[in-house]
């Protein structure tokens, strides 16, 4: 006598499932309540960031790169190279432990047809970018005082000898 498959399941103990009591969910007010929490945290978390970040000031860059754009009329240029802890340093490298970034900077003046050319250029050696760039800035301050003191000298009476 062969069984078939609805005989089969007929014959089966089919028990009802449990149903989860209403007391284990977690109550709408409670979730709510901690959605709430979490997203007051964050937010304090992101006005402290933000104070934090205003009190430290603007970075090296944005203070190297204003006080330049101050202090070369005409424009600059300037390009970091920074060397890895295996590279080979070029042979003008200051034999200096730790020194690994190289500032080549210039600024640029009008040329007798309006087009820009380099009127100064220097190249240094630094151990760090931030030290490099507030090298680069003070650079060319002491040249700006220089040429600040020149034209103060060069006056009507004293005309400049070039």
């Amino acid at each position: 006598m062969a069984i078939t498959v609805p005989q089969l399941l007929a014959a089966l103990p089919i028990r009802e499932q449990p149903s989860p009591s209403p007391s284990t969910a977690v109550p709408v007010w409670i979730a709510f309540s901690i959605g709430l929490g979490l997203g007051l945290l964050l937010l304090a978390a992101m006005v402290l960031v933000d104070r934090r970040r205003k009190r430290r000031g603007p970075s090296a860059e944005i203070r190297a790169w204003s006080a330049m754009d101050r202090l070369c009329r005409e424009g600059w240029t300037a390009q970091l190279t920074l060397y890895g802890g295996h590279a080979k340093l070029p042979d003008d490298a200051p034999k200096v432990e730790g020194v690994r970034v190289r500032v080549d900077w210039a600024e640029l003046s009008r040329g007798e047809y309006g087009d820009r050319e380099v009127a100064v250029a220097r190249r240094f050696w630094s151990r760090s970018v931030a030290a490099a760039l507030a090298e680069m800035v003070r650079d060319r301050d002491v040249d700006h005082q220089l040429e600040e003191i020149e034209s103060s000298y060069a006056g009507p009476e004293h005309p400049n000898p070039e």
